[in-house]
């Protein structure tokens, strides 16, 4: 179903509706497969590529035979099913997403196979029609796309309420859904972006009291400002610059079971306000026309320095001068006596380790990823590097090698009346805030990002 076109009033008001449109509805059938209308549902297929390969094994010799022998499982489709139903031509719309995620039941007809998804069974098809899970007991699923969300209230059905680890697990949830949902289209993202999710994030805000500001829940905050950017910022406003709805292109969370929080990092800025004028003051959901977001931490002045291009190019290196105002910053740029605190660059080269560290140990070296190629190409064109502010925001509390940075913050740059606007984000390989906080030179201010 598509909202009817008319007045902007009429647009608006249909816009909402829609998401009880989909709520309500007994089933959705999705076309998914179809380029246009004129592909239709139907397509032709070989009934031996839908049926299920099972490779019996036998079990060495010596080990009890208590149960039948077990057997490999081929599949001829890609692993996660959700993946390849999310890559059919349907659903890289943006519009579609919420038509999807509320409708109770889903009838898909894919580019091979029917699929059924509602939130008692999740996602099944025609080679495994009552789950992959249920043929092969042993086979742990990704699928990571939150359909029984909607059957979750904040209250358990024994009156109980959730734990943490299931508001844990509802975050993440709707980071991913953010991660799918801005990698879709929109033919008007400056007008869509907001509207086209609303019904999903009324979903999620029963659990995270409805406190939505341009695009995030404020109880996420400041660790949901940390996304990352694969696309562009929007030439026209239509969200804060530290809101992902401020972007062209794919956004990315970093999903895990526990997201980014207090119970896994120490929080090194905290959120003092955040104000958001809507378009509508009762669509809390909907646009926005401007807002400004309040942070007290730290704000430390740095260099992006041009590195080798990797991939887009917006991936550089970063000196941090955490005991510094820029106005002390060396003119030339030239930061080689400095001790790094990280060796590691977006080239996969490294600096060469230092056999005794020098007695200016003032400069942290990190890798920023830059929001927009503007900024990045405009500073490097001007200067030779760029000059940005660095807002730390959290380090894992517990260490890791295997982790691909410990520290990570957010990368400003300032603008008029003493505001900032985002410029992307940055992370250090190592904890570093141990240091800092010790010296006791670093304090603490208000921070207002717009």
């Amino acid at each position: 179903m598509q909202a009817g076109k008319g007045s902007e009033e009429d647009w608006k008001e249909h816009a909402v509706a829609m998401r009880l449109v989909y709520s309500h509805s007994l089933v959705n059938i999705a076309a998914a497969r179809a380029e246009s209308g004129a592909d239709g549902a139907f397509t032709s297929r070989s009934e031996t590529y839908l049926r299920p390969c099972h490779v019996s094994w036998k079990r060495p010799v010596g080990v009890p035979n208590t149960a039948a022998d077990p057997f490999w499982t081929i599949r001829r489709a890609e692993r996660h099913q959700s993946q390849s139903l999310r890559t059919s031509p349907l659903y890289t719309r943006g519009w579609v997403v919420q038509e999807r995620f509320l409708a109770p039941r889903v009838l898909h007809f894919g580019k091979d196979r029917i699929y059924w998804e509602c939130a008692g069974i999740g996602l099944v098809e025609e080679s495994f029609p009552t789950g992959f899970k249920t043929s092969c007991p042993e086979y742990d699923t990704n699928v990571s796309w939150a359909f029984d969300l909607i059957d979750k209230t904040p209250q358990t059905e024994h009156g109980e309420s959730l734990t943490q680890s299931d508001f844990h697990w509802i975050w993440s949830r709707w980071q991913d859904v953010i991660n799918g949902y801005t990698g879709c289209d929109l033919s008007f993202p400056d007008k869509d972006i907001l509207y086209a999710i609303a019904g999903i994030a009324e979903k999620f805000g029963q659990h995270f009291d409805h406190q939505y500001v341009a695009g995030l829940f404020h109880q996420h905050l400041p660790f949901d400002l940390l996304w990352q950017n694969k696309g562009e910022r929007s030439e026209d406003y239509r969200a804060p610059t530290w809101s992902w709805a401020s972007i062209d292109g794919q956004v990315h969370f970093t999903v895990e079971d526990c997201p980014y929080c207090d119970t896994c990092c120490n929080r090194f800025a905290t959120v003092k306000d955040v104000r958001v004028d809507l378009v509508n003051e009762k669509m809390v959901y909907g646009p926005v026309s401007q807002a400004k977001l309040m942070l007290t931490g730290y704000l430390w002045p740095c260099r992006i320095e041009p590195a080798q291009q990797v991939g887009t190019g917006l991936r550089q290196r970063i000196d941090i001068h955490w005991n510094a105002s820029c106005e002390d910053l060396p003119p030339d740029g030239s930061l080689s006596h400095r001790n790094p605190i990280y060796w590691k660059i977006a080239s996969g080269e490294q600096y060469p380790r230092l056999s005794s560290p020098p007695s200016d140990n003032s400069v942290i070296w990190g890798e920023a990823d830059i929001d927009d190629e503007d900024d990045s190409i405009a500073g490097f064109s001007n200067k030779g590097h760029f000059e940005a502010w660095a807002v730390p925001i959290m380090e894992f509390k517990v260490p890791s090698k295997t982790r691909y940075a410990n520290h990570w913050g957010l990368l400003v740059k300032k603008i008029a009346n003493d505001s900032y606007q985002r410029l992307g984000i940055y992370r250090v390989e190592n904890h570093i805030m141990h240091r800092i906080l010790a010296d006791k030179t670093s304090t603490q201010q208000d921070i207002c990002v717009v």
